[in-house]
């Protein structure tokens, strides 16, 4: 089931980014330590209204997956998703994705969205190509922050874009 994060989420999140294993933790390219103090101010912005968090939660309290909307309501939100491996290929991404177009669609003025991706992800990027995001710029980015020494170093980014109306 996926659905909107709440204050009572922070702790199960916090322990799904921290539980990542090596692969999802490079191919998501986790910026920070989600520690329980920043998953709770991920819930007090979406209780704002600053931003939208969406969690995947199957049968449990177990987070499974995460979706990101900032800043929320916005013309062109940054979006961010990540699946938890295992749970990696079951069409979730995309479904989860296409929740989020529509959301931002019905937000009034809005343009579209962005979102960056790492030039290896070619799983994620063609996902993203595949709903009609446009690689837009190429960047390079030091990852200071993961468990994982390999995950840590300069990476190649690509910044990408959706423009609304969508056109097909």
């Amino acid at each position: 089931m996926l659905r909107p994060m709440t204050r009572d989420d922070a702790d199960a999140l916090a322990a799904f980014y921290r539980g990542l294993d090596e692969y999802t933790d490079r191919m998501f390219f986790v910026l920070s330590d989600f520690t329980p103090d920043i998953t709770r101010d991920m819930a007090m912005l979406q209780e704002r209204g600053a931003e939208l968090h969406l969690v995947l939660v199957p049968q449990s309290t177990e987070v499974v997956g995460h979706l990101s909307l900032q800043p929320f309501p916005g013309v062109c939100p940054r979006l961010g998703i990540c699946v938890k491996q295992g749970w990696q290929g079951r069409g979730l991404g995309r479904q989860v994705m296409e929740l989020a177009l529509a959301v931002v669609q019905a937000i009034p003025d809005s343009t579209g969205l962005w979102l960056s991706v790492l030039e290896e992800n070619r799983g994620a990027r063609e996902l993203y190509e595949s709903l009609g995001f446009q690689a837009v710029r190429e960047r390079m980015v030091r990852r200071k922050f993961s468990r994982y020494r390999q995950n840590r170093g300069t990476f190649k980014l690509i910044d990408m874009i959706l423009s609304f109306p969508l056109v097909r």
